[in-house]
Order: structure tokens, then C-alpha cells, then sequence
């Protein structure tokens, strides 16, 4: 059943995040912090933004996957036309959860929204090291719409973060 978040689920959408938030340092050490938890305030600030919602989905009276938006009304620039989005922060799933199509029907919700709201796009950013998210977001028909290279360059950066090479899950380029 997929329904709103509740002030209740923080707990175990806190136990979710650490499985998303544990990935994203494995991965890049350089970027993120060693915390693997999702903080009581950002879980607040989810309530008290009205750009934002956030929806869970729940099994067995057991929250095993969860989605954060956030509403973009994207304004007109020399070169860009305005557009409204959905822009979807994180969906998380319990990793024994993944292949149940738990994450499938948490973004078709989503995607139903929008078009019952008449947004004009769902997007989503994703980690170039995060081989399974991009593979399930392609399995939703989404597509790449924008890159972003980086070339680490500072020497005392790397040796402090002790980054020298970029990983994708476990391989290095």
C-alpha cells in the first residue's frame, strides 16, 4: 500500500536511508560524510516544506520503500523555457525488498500524479557510481537528459580524502 508519510514513520525511514546513505560513502568517500542516517531535522524539514512531499510504501504494516519529491516550477531564461517538474530526490527501497517492484510502483504513483496535475516532467539525478538505480530508472522509460563530468585536480583534496580514482560500484576507472 502506498500512502502519504506520516510524523510516526521516522524511525523506519530512518533504517531505510541508511542503506542509500551507506552507498553513497562506500562509493565517494570525497563527497559524503560517514553518517548513515537520516537526521531528525532534514525528516522535519520534509514536513514543513510545502514544495516537497513524500510518499511510502508499506508491507506488512512495515515501511519497505519510500519517495521524496520536491514541485520545481522552473523558470524562463534566455535559453530555457519554463517548465513544472517533479523532481524525485531519492526513492529507496529495503534491500530485500528490490526486486519486488516495490520501486516501480512508487514512481508510476508519482508519475500519475503528474499527469493528474499536469506537470510537464519527472526527473531524477542519479550517481554516475550507481549502476542499479540508472538500470531501473531506464526500465522506466526514463532517459539521460544531462551529464556532469568532474576531474578531481587538487593533490592535497585526493591524499585527504584518499581519492585518486573514481569508483562505479566495484570497479575502478
Amino acid at each position: 500500500m502506498i500512502r502519504q508519510l506520516a510524523k510516526q514513520d521516522f524511525k523506519q525511514v530512518q533504517d531505510l536511508y541508511k542503506q542509500l546513505y551507506k552507498i553513497h560513502f562506500v562509493n565517494r568517500p570525497d563527497i559524503f560524510f560517514d553518517r548513515h542516517t537520516m537526521t531528525a531535522k532534514y525528516f522535519e524539514e520534509i514536513f514543513d516544506a510545502e514544495d516537497k512531499f513524500c510518499i511510502v510504501y508499506e508491507k506488512d504494516n512495515k515501511i519497505v520503500g519510500v519517495a521524496l519529491c520536491k514541485i520545481n516550477q522552473l523558470q524562463p531564461t534566455v535559453n530555457l523555457k519554463p517548465r513544472t517538474i517533479y523532481e524525485i530526490y531519492e526513492i529507496v527501497v529495503q534491500e530485500n525488498e528490490r526486486l519486488n517492484n516495490i520501486g516501480h510502483e512508487l514512481f508510476n504513483y508519482i508519475e500519475n500524479l503528474a499527469i493528474k496535475n499536469k506537470i510537464d516532467a519527472v526527473e531524477v539525478s542519479v550517481w554516475s557510481f550507481n549502476r542499479p538505480a540508472i538500470n531501473f530508472y531506464e526500465t522506466l522509460g526514463m532517459n539521460a537528459k544531462k551529464v556532469t563530468y568532474e576531474k578531481l585536480l587538487n593533490p592535497e583534496y585526493c591524499e585527504k580524502t584518499q581519492t585518486t580514482q573514481i569508483r562505479i560500484t566495484d570497479k575502478v576507472i
